[in-house]
C-alpha cells in the first residue's frame, strides 16, 4: 500500500472518529448542567469542546480537540 492510502485511510479512521467524539461532546454538553446560552453555544461546532469544558467534561474536550488536531494535521498532509 502506498503512502497516499495511509494517510488517506488514517484520515478517514480519524475523521470517523472525531465526528462520534463530536457527538458525544455535544449530548453531554446539551444534557449536562449548563445555562441555556452555553447549550446553544455547543450547536456551533468550535464552541462544543468549550461548553463541555465548562460543564465539566473535561476528557471530552480534550480529546474532542486532540482527535479534530490530528485529523487536521494527516488531513493536510494529503
Amino acid at each position: 500500500m502506498g503512502e497516499d492510502a495511509t494517510l488517506f485511510l488514517a484520515s478517514v479512521g480519524l475523521g470517523w472518529a472525531a465526528l462520534m467524539t463530536h457527538g458525544v461532546a455535544l449530548w453531554q454538553a446539551l444534557l449536562g448542567p449548563l445555562s441555556a446560552g452555553w447549550k446553544l453555544a455547543a450547536l456551533l461546532p468550535p464552541l462544543t469542546p468549550v461548553a463541555c469544558w465548562r460543564g465539566g467534561k473535561k476528557v471530552t474536550a480534550g480529546v474532542w480537540a486532540a482527535l479534530f488536531l490530528a485529523w487536521g494535521i494527516v488531513y493536510a498532509a494529503l
